[in-house]
Formats: C-alpha cells, structure tokens, sequence
C-alpha cells in the first residue's frame, strides 16, 4: 500500500513544480509540420526555465512547413516554407504572453522575388528583414516596414548586379 502514496506524492511535486514556471519573455520553437493530415504546423511557447506553455498560433492556420523566426519589438517574422506556398508573415504579441499571438500581415507575400522556399530570417531592428532561401541559395533583404525588397548589397552593386535583376539580392 505504500507505492500508490508515494506515486501520488511524485505527481503532486511535479505538478507543483509547473506552477513555478518562469514569467515573460517566453520562447518560442516552430515544428516544421507539412500539408500531410496529422502534421504539426505550430509554433510552441515555454518558458525560460523548460516548462511548456501551448501553442503560439491558432489552430486554423494556412501555415505549413514553417521554419526560421525573427523578434522585431513585440512581434514574431515567421517564415512558412512551402515550395508552393512561401511567404514571411508577422504576428503581435511575441514573448509577452501564453495566449495565441495575433496574426498582423504578411511581411513578403508570395511571389515576392527572393522568398523561394525561406528557412533562416532575422532583423537589424531598425530596418531591414533578411531571409535565407533554400531554393535559391541565397540571401534578400526586405524593408520591415513594407516587406518591398531593399536595394541590392553595396557589394554586389559594385561588382554590377542590380536591382532590376535580383531585387533584395544581399
């Protein structure tokens, strides 16, 4: 009779230990997912100290093969990698809370010149997005802002290449 107490005291003390999770600011890691019924497209919220909080996103999300993340201010840059289907979209509300963050715009639509199956994004905080591609191999940059491709790199620019021909090209 002694065992079932003691499980019930482990259960007890473990349980006790989620209510001691740490505060803001969270973090958040994306699960790569896939079209395929049953995958996960999600991003997932835990705290500093490893307890898990939920799900980031709603759950009726057109999201799927999601990838790199970005911190700009309060929101999220979160690229969504589908060959098909590539974009970097922003969401409100990241590292302040264990509610499902608020889909704002997407930052660089579809089709925008550069955004070919992204993977890696990050910021300068002031001004400029930059996205990895996979497809291409490369890397664009992209005004925060607007989502509109920056000038192509100074380097770049003095070996020829132009804004015409790979807008964003860094």
């Amino acid at each position: 009779m002694r065992a079932p107490s003691l499980l019930l005291a482990s259960v007890l003390a473990f349980a006790g230990q989620a209510s001691a999770c740490l505060g803001p600011p969270y973090l958040y890691l994306t699960m790569h997912g896939g079209e395929d019924k049953g995958e996960v497209n999600q991003v997932y919220i835990y705290s500093r100290d490893g307890c898990a909080l939920g799900e980031a996103l709603e759950e009726d999300t057109e999201l799927n093969e999601l990838r790199g993340m970005a911190l700009w201010g309060d929101s999220m840059l979160l690229a969504n990698a589908n060959r098909e289907s590539s974009f970097i979209v922003q969401y409100k509300g990241a590292c302040r809370s264990m509610e499902s963050m608020e889909e704002m715009r997407v930052i660089v639509p579809y089709g925008t010149a550069g955004i070919d199956h992204p993977y890696g994004v990050t910021t300068d905080r002031i001004r400029y997005l930059y996205v990895s591609t996979q497809g291409s191999n490369s890397v664009y940059r992209y005004y925060l802002t607007t989502g509109e491709a920056a000038p192509v790199s100074p380097a770049l620019a003095a070996e020829g290449v132009t804004d015409e021909d790979y807008p964003g090209l860094f």
